[in-house]
């Protein structure tokens, strides 16, 4: 028997996922969200991924500092459960930066 580690989570089955991304070309991806800025969208795309759902994010431009139109995509079988994850883990703008910059916004009052 496994020994049992303090704060540590179990292995959550991948099977399904498998079955799901065995043919990416025959995936069909939802938009679950749509941001104006890239960081923000890569750090909802962590989130998933943190949780298991594959990601993609698609951007309207490639030009580095223009404000960006950027979708976020999961696979269509798994759209409820990004919805589901990303109403259980409400961010602040504040929040969603420091994920996707790993930066403290200078603005933030500690003392609040």
């Amino acid at each position: 028997m496994a020994p049992f580690v303090v704060g540590a989570y179990p292995r959550r089955s991948t099977s399904s996922l498998d079955e799901i991304m065995a043919s990416t070309s025959s995936v069909a991806w939802d938009v679950v969200a749509t941001f104006s800025d890239v960081p923000s969208a890569q750090a909802l795309a962590g989130l998933f991924r943190a949780e298991g759902v594959p990601v993609e994010l698609v951007s309207d431009t490639s030009l580095l500092g223009e404000v960006r139109h950027c979708e976020v995509r999961v696979p269509s079988a798994l759209a409820h459960r990004a919805r589901w994850l990303m109403s259980q883990a409400q961010f602040t703008d504040a929040e969603l930066s420091f994920l996707a910059t790993g930066e403290l916004d200078g603005t933030d009052n500690a003392d609040r």
